[in-house]
């Protein structure tokens, strides 16, 4: 068994937090250890799991559950060494009891946007489509600032005279690019928004990360509406709303399906500030028509 090192802190917080109740112990194997981040191979009852954990302060999180690492062997040392760790065991502590503090949740979130930006930058993907004279927007959550969990980027890309053919050709030349898994296509230009949806799926070192990719027509009404909301969202948004919806969508179970744009009414329009209200929010909300929301 390697000797592995761990900060001190790391080990007052694991000991602040492994005794309480609801959490499950498991031992478990490294299995690689890429960009100083960790992958976890443990045996559940009913499947065999491979979980990723990226270090941030000294608290991991994975499918939407809080994880704990205690590690064998330790060394007192105040340094963190990641180097050598590959096919050495550690014990895990899992709980969906315990939350992560404010400030945990913003470094994660921080970390996941900015892991997001090189993503995008490393793809590709927008690259292709301002080569044929497209004009690429971010939009959705990674514009905000919003991120949390997801791996997911949102675009909008607009031009003239919109066809399936002319869309299709551009989306074949995204598909030569390298670490292209899968491409998806929703045809609207048939609806009142005139577009095409695409969705791209890019594998990034060991993570697929999804890109949704609006092509809409230039000049019709919905060319800006989407970036004017996230701008919108971001002039009148406060801190505590911000660290609000950043906390929600942690704590929204994996099974649940809400939109981005849900959070983001119902914290700021409405002042919900929990996941209880917020679950019963988006039931009577989606009774309604559907509307597109700007505050």
């Amino acid at each position: 068994m390697k000797t592995l090192k761990i900060t001190t802190q790391f080990k007052k917080d694991l000991k602040r937090y492994k005794n309480r109740p609801k959490v499950i112990k498991r031992y478990c194997d490294i299995w690689s250890i890429r960009n100083k981040s960790l992958y976890l191979h443990y045996n559940a009852r009913e499947s065999s799991n491979l979980l990723f954990f990226h270090p941030i302060s000294s608290f991991w999180w994975g499918s939407n559950r809080m994880f704990y690492l205690c590690f064998e062997n330790q060394e007192d040392n105040n340094s963190t060494s990641l180097k050598y760790l590959s096919g050495c065991r550690v014990i895990l502590y899992l709980s969906n009891t315990i939350k992560m503090n404010q400030q945990e949740i913003f470094n994660l979130a921080l970390a996941n946007q900015e892991k997001a930006k090189r993503v995008m930058d490393k793809s590709g993907i927008a690259k292709v489509w301002e080569r044929n004279g497209c004009r690429v927007n971010l939009v959705g959550s990674l514009r905000m600032g919003l991120l949390a969990s997801h791996r997911d980027i949102d675009l909008h890309v607009y031009s003239k005279g919109i066809t399936e053919e002319k869309s299709f050709a551009i989306m074949a030349q995204i598909a030569k690019l390298p670490d292209i898994t899968e491409i998806k296509c929703i045809n609207g230009l048939h609806t009142e928004e005139h577009c095409i949806a695409w969705h791209v799926f890019y594998r990034y070192e060991d993570e697929i990360w999804q890109f949704d990719v609006i092509h809409l027509e230039e000049g019709t009404q919905y060319d800006g509406y989407f970036e004017r909301m996230a701008d919108r969202i971001l002039e009148i948004m406060t801190p505590i709303q911000k660290d609000t919806i950043l906390r929600l969508k942690f704590e929204t179970p994996s099974d649940k399906d809400y939109h981005g744009v849900e959070y983001y009414e119902a914290v700021i329009a409405d002042g919900i500030s929990n996941m209880v209200e917020f679950d019963e929010w988006v039931t009577d909300h989606r009774k309604k028509p559907m509307y597109y929301w700007i505050p």
